[in-house]
């Protein structure tokens, strides 16, 4: 695996460090407030926009800082190509988790 940017330790640390602060932090009546909280109409249209930035501007940044020639343009197919496969895996996962089948922000 050749990492342009040398983020993927730091990445995995990350990820790993989460989960273990998740992990820790539970509680088992945790879904009983669950049903308390919702989200609210702003966050999730301030959400939305973050999430079109990071599609039209996240794959210039990895190619940034890829050689230049080919490997700045397979940056930034992969990168499209990780986008679009996140975005249909979560769709998936939303619609299969969700009551009746929908899809949930």
């Amino acid at each position: 695996v050749r990492d342009a940017g040398g983020s993927m330790v730091i990445h995995t640390f990350g990820g790993y460090y989460g989960l273990t602060i998740s992990w820790i932090l539970y509680r088992p009546k945790l879904d009983l407030s669950r049903r308390l909280s919702g989200s609210v109409y702003h966050s999730d249209v301030f959400a939305m926009i973050g999430t079109l930035f990071l599609w039209m501007f996240w794959p210039s940044f990895n190619s940034a800082i890829s050689d230049h020639g080919d490997g700045q343009h397979r940056a930034a197919i992969n990168t499209y190509l990780a986008l679009a496969s996140s975005v249909l895996t979560t769709f998936a996962i939303s619609s299969l988790s969700a009551k009746k089948g929908k899809l949930d922000m």
